[in-house]
């Protein structure tokens, strides 16, 4: 086989594996893990514990402790107490109580987040 080719199918083949692993989903953080989590993007997953549908903001706990998400007008409707969710977005820490901004809410299987 020509150098040139065999160079470039490994090219190919570890830019191929560099994208496949920057696409493996971020493991998520419990509410009491994002309390002291670096500021930024993150991903929480956590029991929802109260809601504001009007606000559009909501509470989501680990029985240990909660967090503030403020996500906006239209909720889905998934997002009621005592279910399970992951949203994804950024925490913030500039208040005194650590509050996150979610850009997206998954209600169905987050099983692929961990925990």
């Amino acid at each position: 086989m020509d150098a040139r080719l065999i160079l470039a199918m490994t090219l190919l083949a570890t830019g191929g594996l560099i994208a496949v692993a920057g696409a493996a989903p971020q493991a998520a953080l419990s509410p009491t893990e994002a309390k002291t989590a670096d500021p930024g993007a993150a991903t929480i997953k956590g029991t929802v514990q109260t809601v504001d549908t009007e606000a559009g903001t909501f509470t989501l706990t680990d029985e240990e402790t909660t967090i503030h998400v403020t996500y906006g007008p239209g909720l889905p409707a998934a997002v009621q107490p005592g279910n399970t969710l992951v949203a994804k977005g950024t925490l913030d820490h500039s208040e005194e109580d650590p509050t996150f901004t979610a850009s997206e809410i998954q209600t169905g299987c987050p099983s692929q987040y961990g925990s």
